[in-house]
């Protein structure tokens, strides 16, 4: 495809295949998408260390259109100034709006046909990269370890500490876009995602893992006389997406142990 942005938003990458999607908003009005556009296609407007006398701005892949898809403005072989060091490495979109929105202003009728479109930009270059990574959210300590999947730019500066944005910001409802793009996936691939499990050994959760042989978290056997006790799943607080995905995809309910500890249910492997 012929790349929209302008010269001073990107480089040139040969890692055409990538390891997820990094969700941007653009700190502008949720109606913005048209002259978020045009701005990816002007020059940049800060001063290049890179280049004297040159100037350079930020890109992304894509832009959410508010109609519930995207504008795609640069292929693989683009590395937007979007989110070091995955400028080259994963895929960028942006969706009009600000990190300091409320839930309820992320789900109003506009911004949510902007989740929409990163649902649909999120399966798209799943389908695109071979599905070579996992379609679910992943957090800055996993992002580190290398689990690919899709995050936020938040999520990057944490792990990297390369820049300080935190958009799309805290009330950002992830648990929307997980569904968006659960449901898109599952259309298109029913049996793969059949595969979503949780896998346990040795009298307790040992293991949380998605796919066949995926990223994996370890859990201690006191973590998961905790879970048990609690009957939801605490104490992946920090994996609480990861988890809460998995147990969907596996058609289970956190909130029910029975069908999360061996003997179970679901214990059928």
């Amino acid at each position: 495809m012929t790349i929209l942005l302008h010269s001073d938003r990107y480089s040139i990458t040969s890692t055409v295949r990538k390891g997820g999607v990094v969700v941007h908003d653009s700190e502008s009005g949720d109606g913005s998408s048209a002259s978020l556009v045009a701005a990816l296609t002007s020059p940049g407007n800060f001063p290049s260390d890179s280049r004297p006398g040159g100037f350079y701005g930020a890109g992304y892949h894509g832009v959410t259109d508010g109609l519930g898809g995207y504008v795609r403005m640069a292929d693989g072989t683009a590395a937007p100034y979007s989110a070091p060091p995955l400028n080259a490495t994963w895929w960028h979109i942006c969706m009009p709006g600000r990190a300091n929105q409320t839930r309820e202003e992320w789900l109003d009728e506009l911004s949510r046909n902007h989740i929409r479109g990163v649902a649909h930009f999120i399966h798209d270059m799943w389908i695109e990269d071979g599905k070579t990574w996992q379609p679910w959210f992943v957090f800055s300590d996993l992002l580190v370890k290398g689990v690919l999947g899709y995050t936020s730019h938040y999520q990057v500066s944490l792990a990297w500490h390369k820049t300080t944005h935190t958009d799309p910001g805290k009330n950002f409802p992830w648990d929307v876009l997980e569904s968006d793009v659960y449901a898109l996936v599952k259309a298109s691939e029913e049996d793969d995602m059949a595969t979503a499990r949780l896998v346990r050994f040795n009298g307790y959760i040992n293991v949380f893992l998605i796919g066949g042989g995926g990223p994996a978290m370890a859990v201690g056997g006191a973590d998961y006389d905790h879970l048990v006790k609690a009957g939801v799943p605490k104490v992946f607080v920090d994996h609480e997406q990861e988890f809460l995905s998995a147990c969907r995809q596996a058609e289970l309910d956190p909130a029910n142990p029975q069908e999360l500890i061996p003997g179970g249910p679901s214990d059928h492997f």
